[in-house]
């Protein structure tokens, strides 16, 4: 999880773990605030990801969630405290052309209309890198929009929508068996 550079903690890191009741556990107790902009971090984060201790040889998988765009202007129209990019110099398009050459199948989830750009852009930067096609979009707006919109499944802590829980669940499990089935058979298991 990451949230805006100008916080003073941005990232809550856990590396891999098989240990499922305390990923969710550490995972509950985040909390995303401040910020004086739309943008994120989103470049921090990427880099974050990629330095976790992956296998080599193992499925590789990264989820990313967004409700608004990383820092530069090029991304997005909105306001940005950091117009030129990413403060520490780290760019969008390399690092997410580090996660084709390195097998890290990039599932992208697209909650707003603010990430369009920051999502073509990213498309892009994947395939140009050495695995073509590992990277996939969801477009997960219809689903916040009619929880939004439904003041009964709306409460003052975000969406509590079963729909929409149940649709991204859905949708996600049965991305992760496609893309561990398309890797295994890459890889010649």
């Amino acid at each position: 999880m990451f949230v805006n550079v100008c916080l003073f903690k941005v990232f809550y890191i856990h590396d891999f773990t098989f240990d499922l009741d305390h990923m969710k556990e550490t995972i509950g107790k985040q909390q995303a605030i401040g910020g004086g902009d739309s943008p994120e971090d989103v470049q921090g984060g990427l880099r974050q990801v990629l330095d976790l201790s992956f296998r080599e040889n193992s499925i590789k998988l990264a989820y990313f969630i967004a409700d608004a765009p990383c820092h530069g202007s090029k991304y997005h129209t909105g306001h940005d405290g950091n117009p030129q990019g990413n403060p520490h110099g780290l760019v969008l398009e390399e690092l997410v052309r580090e996660f084709s050459d390195r097998e890290i199948d990039l599932s992208c989830y697209k909650l707003t209309d603010q990430t369009e750009t920051m999502f073509k852009i990213m498309e892009k930067s994947y395939n140009e890198g050495k695995y073509k096609g590992d990277f996939q979009f969801v477009d997960l707006r219809r689903e916040v929009q009619k929880a939004q919109t439904d003041r009964s499944m709306v409460d003052a802590g975000g969406l509590r929508s079963s729909a929409m829980k149940g649709s991204y669940a859905a949708q996600t499990s049965s991305d992760m068996l496609s893309r561990m089935t398309k890797h295994s058979k890459r890889k010649g298991w």
